[in-house]
């Protein structure tokens, strides 16, 4: 399964998702995640509303690499500490 599409969002692909991680291809321009409250949609907001029920049940979103607004490419996110 590693580098099939699993699902299509508007805003990134997810590449992977397990019990314990998941992996997105994340777009240029879209933020990782917010520096200051605003409007904009970040792929924080996006992960947190995509990972409502995981969240709920216990999960603990963390970024590890994080990209600038202007680069694309691959991002990891751990469910778990």
């Amino acid at each position: 399964m590693k580098g099939e599409r699993i699902a299509n969002r508007t805003d990134f692909t997810v590449l992977e998702d397990t019990e314990d991680y998941i992996v997105v291809d994340k777009p240029a321009p879209m933020l990782v995640h917010p520096s200051k409250p605003s409007p904009v949609p970040t792929l924080w907001d996006e992960l947190r509303a995509l990972l409502a029920y995981d969240i709920t049940n216990g999960a603990h979103l963390s970024i590890i690499n994080r990209l600038d607004r202007e680069t694309s490419g691959v991002v990891l996110i751990t469910k778990h500490t």
